[in-house]
Order: C-alpha cells, then sequence, then structure tokens
C-alpha cells in the first residue's frame, strides 16, 4: 500500500473495533520490530462485494493480531478475534503486554482453595498453544475446570476483569449483545480451567467457557512469554451461522471464482484446513482452489482431496517465479496461512 492507503486502512480498523481495541492492535503491531518481526506485514482482505444486500466481510491480519468482521444485512459477526504477544515483558521500557488477562487469572488459580485448584488444573502440563488454533468453526471443549459459581467475590470479580479486557476491545453492540448474554445464561456457569504452572514465567494455559462462547488464553511457549489468545463464539462465528441459511446458499451470493494458495505445503502451513474448506463447499459453483507449491506435507493434502472427491481443488506444484505475478493477478482470493 501506498501512504495514504496505510492512513485508511488503519482507519477502516480504528472505526470498526473500540478505542480501547484500537490501542491494543496498535501496541501489537508496534511490537513487531521487538521481536524480529516487520510492522508493515499486515494485510487487510476483502470478500465479496461491500455495502450489498449479499454477504460481504473484510479482514485485518498479521502476526498475533486477527480481526474479522461479516456483514449479512444489518447484522454483523466480529469473532473470532485473537490477539498475541512475543515478548510479554519488553526489553525495553520494562512494561507487560496483556498483563491484566494474565495477572487476573494467576491471581484467580493461586488464591483457590487446594480441593478447587485441583479440579481447576486439568493437566500439570501447559499444551503448547490454544486447542481450537485456527479452526473455522468450534465446538466446546471439556467442561474441565470449576465454575464461577463457587468462586469467592473477588475472584468473581477477577472473571469480570479477564471479561471486560476481551469485550471491551470491541464495538459497544458486541460488548453489550456479548455481556446480555452472558447475564442471561449466568456469569454464575461460566467455567474456568487451567493448564501448565502457576507461579510467573512458568508455561501456562487457562480458559473461560460457557454455554456460548470459548475464551482461551495461552502463555506456554518461550518460557512463559509468548502468548496467543483467542475469542471464539461457538453460535456466531464468522459467515456460516450467521448467514442462517444453507452455506452452499450463503456461499453462491458472492462473486468468487479462485482462491490462490501460494507457498510451502507443510506441517506448519497446515494446508489441509483449506482441503477441509473446500470439502464444505465443494457444492458452489464456480469456486475453485488453486494450490501452488511442494512440501513435505503435500502428498497427504493431495491423499485427502481424493479421499473427499473433490473436483474444486486444484494442485499445480511448484511455478517459475516470473510466472507468479500473472497467476497471483488471475486469482480473485490469496489464502494466507498462518
Amino acid at each position: 500500500m501506498n501512504n495514504n492507503q496505510k492512513v485508511l486502512a488503519m482507519e477502516l480498523l480504528k472505526e470498526s473495533i473500540s478505542a480501547k481495541g484500537y490501542a491494543t492492535a496498535l501496541s501489537i503491531i508496534g511490537q513487531q520490530s521487538e521481536n524480529g518481526s516487520n510492522p508493515d506485514l499486515y494485510y487487510v482482505s476483502l470478500f465479496g462485494r461491500p455495502f450489498t444486500k449479499s454477504v460481504w466481510g473484510w479482514r485485518f491480519e498479521g502476526h498475533h493480531l486477527s480481526h474479522q468482521f461479516t456483514i449479512v444485512g444489518e447484522q454483523i459477526s466480529v469473532t473470532p478475534f485473537f490477539h498475541g504477544t512475543l515478548p510479554v515483558s519488553t526489553y525495553t521500557g520494562g512494561g507487560r503486554y496483556m498483563a491484566t488477562e494474565e495477572d487476573a487469572s494467576r491471581e484467580i488459580i493461586t488464591t483457590l482453595s487446594p480441593s478447587m485448584q485441583s479440579q481447576a488444573i486439568f493437566q500439570t502440563n501447559a499444551p503448547g498453544d490454544h486447542f481450537t488454533l485456527n479452526q473455522p468453526k468450534v465446538n466446546p471443549l471439556p467442561q474441565s475446570g470449576v465454575l464461577v459459581k463457587d468462586m469467592s467475590g473477588t475472584q468473581v470479580n477477577l472473571i469480570n476483569q479477564i471479561l471486560e479486557q476481551y469485550l471491551g476491545s470491541q464495538t459497544k453492540d458486541f460488548y453489550d449483545t456479548t455481556w446480555a448474554k452472558i447475564r442471561s445464561t449466568g456469569i454464575e456457569n461460566i467455567r474456568f480451567a487451567w493448564a501448565g504452572g502457576i507461579l510467573r514465567n512458568q508455561n501456562h494455559y487457562y480458559r473461560l467457557q460457557s454455554s456460548d462462547f470459548l475464551m482461551e488464553f495461552d502463555n506456554s511457549r518461550n518460557n512463559g512469554n509468548h502468548i496467543h489468545s483467542v475469542w471464539r463464539d461457538f453460535n456466531n462465528d464468522g459467515l456460516l451461522d450467521l448467514c442462517a441459511i444453507p452455506a452452499v446458499s450463503c456461499w453462491n451470493a458472492l462473486p468468487l471464482a479462485a482462491h490462490l494458495f501460494h507457498g510451502t505445503i507443510g506441517l506448519p502451513q497446515n494446508v489441509g484446513q483449506l482441503v477441509e474448506g473446500a470439502r464444505l463447499l465443494k457444492d458452489v459453483k464456480n469456486l475453485q482452489f488453486v494450490l501452488l507449491g511442494e512440501g513435505a506435507d503435500k502428498a497427504r493434502v493431495q491423499a485427502l482431496a481424493k479421499e473427499y472427491q473433490l473436483d474444486n481443488v486444484t494442485f499445480l506444484g511448484g511455478q517459475p517465479h516470473a510466472e507468479m505475478p500473472a497467476m497471483l493477478d488471475a486469482a480473485d482470493i490469496g489464502l494466507v496461512t498462518l
């Protein structure tokens, strides 16, 4: 983007989330230089035709930051959203990122009675990342942990602080609607579950889960100094649930043709998820997933597409660099795995 486009992209993000959420986004982007990443490597993607009655949306995404917005008529979905940080403590200035989310949870786990703490900790080792990863749709995780109704008043207040941090990063409509759901189903019915060490700088993970949402917070890499955190809505994450119509009909409303992935097809890229998506959309007309590249996981991904009998997935292998600009230009949407 040129400088004017960058300004407009940031203005679009600013208008789409809260002032608090925008400040969080700026801090995450600003931190990239500190962890050796490029603060310019953030992407704005548009899906469908903006401001029409059919389904459309847009996404702002890059390292440790993902906000996506799906619009159907007057309805908007803003989940899932993802925040992360590396390092948690800054090398300069002594500040800490996502301190409230971490400190409030640690105070809860360390002040529970021995029996409740034992119930809250569902495994002694941290998982290494949040369980739901980048799954397009998630179901509730096992009902581990302790219920908020069994906590002290101080601990309940800490749960509220954590929820405020996440809900407060989004629009007022999302904030009000989600809090109303939580009050309707009962904050006392939220479960708090923990894995890993309970002391600072020990790898750990925790989650809050209700019948409607899941919040996962993982700090189990780099000696407890690298956070991945995500908010998921079981009933309204992204496009398919919001449409409230069959998925194929919903997608057929979009003017899509070719989805292009270009890169290494290895285990870290999780390209198999693209094949899973193609399986869900196999009945959509004029929609093709084109995968360019080689890698250790390519044979497995090809076998998966063959098992599903998909004719909407094409593997073209590695291509000469000189031909890539034209191929990228021919695609309607470029796919990036993170």
